[in-house]
């Protein structure tokens, strides 16, 4: 992948100042940024399987927005959930949350909600 063209001149002669610094470090964030979403693009589009394609999709929402982890519920047209995705929590994490006496009824309550 290649890497984002470093700028020498930032809207004038600002390569010694703080605002050059700054410019500077926020071109390098958003380059970054960029690389690791067309990183997860290329993943995503390597394999048409839906459950990989819907695990790259989290994975790469985790890594651009610095979450820690995801879940995502897949439901049936009856609106009943289908399938749950994580990404992100060991397998211990998950068994910690299902053990949790609201844990399975968080996921059902969240299964319950459609985009309106």
């Amino acid at each position: 992948m290649q890497a984002c063209p470093r700028a020498s001149r930032l809207g004038g002669d600002v390569t010694n100042s703080v605002e050059g610094d700054r410019l500077r470090t926020e071109n390098e964030t958003l380059c970054a940024r960029l690389s690791r979403l067309t990183a997860a693009i290329l993943r995503i589009s390597e394999d048409l399987e839906l459950d990989t394609v819907l695990q790259e999709v989290m994975d790469g929402a985790r890594s651009l927005t610095g979450a820690r982890y995801a879940v995502l519920i897949v439901n049936e047209e009856e609106n009943k959930p289908r399938d749950l995705m994580i990404s992100g929590l060991t397998d211990q994490e998950i068994e910690r949350a299902f053990a949790y006496p609201l844990g399975t009824e968080a996921f059902r309550h969240s299964a319950g909600y459609r985009n309106r």
